[in-house]
């Protein structure tokens, strides 16, 4: 599906939904570059953006947990925030304590009891700014690094200046030598071609998995997650890189929660499945 069709569908279904709900409803549109928008909630405080992009039934919950100390991306306030969107499906599983249902799906051999988590996870890098997973999560054995898409149209690209080149030959070389990415995207110009999406593959080892949740709607988004599965790594690390759909995941994941004894935990997951599957 065209990018661009499938963002403006997605916007045109969050605009009514922000319609649909009684502490959204009322809230003025924000602005993105001086122009105002119904799919933005209006700036709510410095810090937190707008508490109100966390759906309601977990919201106390979580600001009041320890995991709600991050840094918040500058547009955590518009309804198609993948940050929002990935605290709002992982949060209540952990403070449901239902988070092994995650690890159960995703099938990677030892991964299981988890024993930490947390939004926001700073990468391996040694100097300069880390690279940071959405969503981290450790077992025992290894680390799993989730990257969360929604809206997004493709990955980002970085300048070939001197402050990236810089960055490339003392921070980023050392880590493409271990092996996990092919030679031919180790070359200096293709990876800042591909900057985001190597920074995040080279978090790859023994230990640690990359996990992509995507839509695969998004044409552009499933092209490039076939040309890391096929190009970008080497055979030795292929399956480290795990991917799955949304929508997939989202079933797989509430067919295993207990909603007739937990009406909260069923209200929750119904709203998340009509803020952000249901276009």
């Amino acid at each position: 599906m065209p990018v661009e069709w499938l963002k403006t569908k997605i916007l045109e279904k969050l605009v009514e939904y922000k319609k649909t709900q009684k502490d959204l409803r009322n809230l003025d549109s924000g602005t993105y570059r001086g122009k105002l928008y119904d799919h933005i909630l209006p700036l709510a405080d410095k810090k937190y953006k707008n508490k109100a992009n966390i759906i309601e039934y977990y919201r106390d919950d979580f600001y009041k947990s320890e995991l709600s100390k991050i840094k918040y991306h500058k547009y955590f306030h518009h309804l198609n925030s993948s940050q929002a969107m990935c605290i709002n499906f992982f949060y209540p599983l952990i403070k449901k304590e239902q988070l092994n249902i995650v690890l159960e799906i995703l099938n990677i051999p030892g991964a299981v009891d988890y024993k930490e988590t947390c939004f926001e996870k700073e990468g391996k890098e040694t100097e300069g700014r880390k690279t940071n997973f959405d969503f981290y999560i450790r077992t025992d054995a290894l680390n799993l690094y989730f990257e969360i898409k929604y809206t997004e149209q493709d990955y980002a690209a970085a300048k070939n200046d001197g402050e990236h080149r810089n960055k490339y030959e003392c921070v980023y070389k050392p880590m493409l030598d271990k092996g996990v990415i092919r030679k031919e995207y180790a070359d200096r110009r293709v990876f800042l071609k591909n900057y985001q999406i190597l920074r995040n593959l080279l978090h790859i080892d023994d230990n640690s998995h990359i996990v992509f949740v995507y839509l695969r709607d998004n044409g552009t988004m499933t092209d490039k997650i076939e040309e890391i599965r096929e190009c970008m790594l080497t055979e030795q690390y292929k399956d480290r890189f795990k991917y799955i759909d949304w929508h997939s995941f989202f079933e797989k994941v509430t067919v295993k929660l207990d909603f007739a004894n937990d009406e909260r935990l069923k209200r929750h997951y119904d709203e998340f499945r009509m803020k952000y599957l249901n276009y």
